[in-house]
């Protein structure tokens, strides 16, 4: 994101940034479909999840740059029921719709100096999301996917900055959430983004 690029730009030269996070949560009170009256929902379930996060931020000298991060999640229901749109059979264990266990994010750049006050900025990225469930009490599973993300700026001066992103630059085929087999969202296609930035 170009938040966190412009902010990494910010840090001293050779500095190293990590955090490490874990956690447990749960949720109550989840609507389940109500087993006496069809059609009707209930605050009936519950489920948990937990994982761990890791995130690292990188200036390495020389004008590169490094951001990466990693995700593992284990979401699942605690307590059996049925999904309350279609009244399917939810076992305790099962995983929580459209949640990957795994998720990770690389993004690197490199910056040029182009005479006394020009930069150019070359980069590329990688965007992993694992299998995740596609519909509560089935086993219907929307396949992984990796994306690949390419980025370039160049600037003249400090008041002026073009900049181009592609993102999914392979134009790849992929599917990143659901509702159902028969509602499945596909994934933007290939997109070329150009901006012109002045500075005052």
């Amino acid at each position: 994101p170009k938040e966190l690029v412009e902010r990494l730009h910010d840090k001293p030269d050779k500095a190293i940034n990590a955090t490490l996070a874990a956690y447990s949560m749960k949720k109550t009170n989840i609507l389940t479909a109500d087993p006496i009256n069809a059609g009707f929902s209930i605050t009936a379930g519950s489920a948990r999840s937990r994982g761990i996060e890791a995130d690292v931020t990188a200036s390495l000298g020389g004008g590169l740059f490094v951001m990466a991060s990693y995700a593992y999640t284990d979401a699942q229901w605690t307590e059996a029921g049925a999904d309350k749109d279609f009244g399917l059979t939810i076992f305790k264990g099962d995983p929580l719709i459209n949640i990957p266990k795994h998720t990770a994010n690389l993004l690197v750049t490199k910056e040029f100096e182009i005479g006394e006050t020009g930069k150019v900025t070359l980069g590329a990225g990688v965007n992993h999301v694992g299998k995740r469930l596609g519909e509560t009490g089935t086993p219907f599973f929307l396949p992984s996917y990796t994306l690949v993300r390419a980025l370039a700026s160049y600037e003249p001066s400090e008041s002026m900055k073009f900049s181009f992103d592609v993102t999914n630059l392979f134009d790849k085929r992929y599917y990143p959430a659901s509702y159902h087999r028969y509602w499945v969202a596909p994934g933007a296609p290939r997109a070329i983004t150009g901006r012109v930035s002045f500075y005052f």
